[in-house]
């Protein structure tokens, strides 16, 4: 499971930045689930050492790009708390997943806790797909300006706001996101008016429930195995 990890966060923590970070979140997820849950039919010790071995390169891949995911959606004023929030999720599902040993394996074994224990990957996966936007911040450094407008104005409509009419974005502002993004400098300091008035007011709360599950299912899945 650790080497998996290893291994997931390696790879897939850089293809958050190269393909998205919804993009990667959604299959790790997936993955995570999959063989998770496949865990319970292994035959043997082998079949279960690859499983876990594979499903923790999910869990490797989810928690680089989780993280970064949330902080791009969220204004810089509340970060550092939802932040803290996403984490704490840790110990709720460390939690969790003890509970649901120790009230599961003496009835039905622990073949049955593993099934049990893949479908909130499952569950977070759909959640992602059917709810979360693209990081706009993402979007921008790649040059996709119209899709970041769409995912600032998909953000606002869930939380029954108004973008200000400044917070239209700019073909210049993506350039100035790509070049601050290569030199590894903030971007509040490279283009402020490409975040805008909108990005640090927008409480989007759909985003932060679904990666809150998204940190839950990881723990329960990582504790368990």
């Amino acid at each position: 499971m650790f080497l998996g990890m290893l291994v997931g966060g390696m790879h897939w923590g850089p293809m958050g930045d190269a393909i998205g970070r919804r993009s990667t979140l959604i299959p790790m997820l997936a993955i995570n689930g999959a063989f998770g849950m496949l865990s319970a039919a292994a035959r043997n010790v082998a079949d279960l050492i690859v499983l876990s071995l594979i499903a923790g390169a999910g869990v490797g891949g989810i928690v680089p790009v989780v993280f970064s995911f949330l902080a791009e959606l969220l204004p810089a004023h509340a970060r550092g708390k939802f932040m803290v929030a996403l984490a704490s999720f840790w110990m709720v599902g460390f939690l969790y997943s003890a509970g649901l040993g120790w009230a599961m394996i003496p009835a039905v074994g622990w073949r049955a806790l593993l099934v049990l224990a893949a479908l909130p990957a499952f569950a977070a996966a759909a959640g992602c797909l059917l709810l979360l936007p693209e990081s706009p911040r993402y979007l921008l450094v790649h040059g996709r300006v119209g899709p970041a407008q769409k995912a600032m104005q998909r953000m606002a409509a869930v939380n029954r706001v108004q973008l200000p009419s400044h917070a239209r974005l700019r073909q210049h502002e993506s350039h100035l996101l790509a070049a601050a993004a290569a030199s590894g400098d903030s971007i509040s300091h490279a283009a402020p008016q490409a975040r805008g008035d909108a990005c640090r007011t927008l409480l989007v709360v759909v985003a932060i429930v679904c990666l809150w599950v998204v940190g839950l299912c990881v723990q329960v899945l990582y504790e368990i195995r």
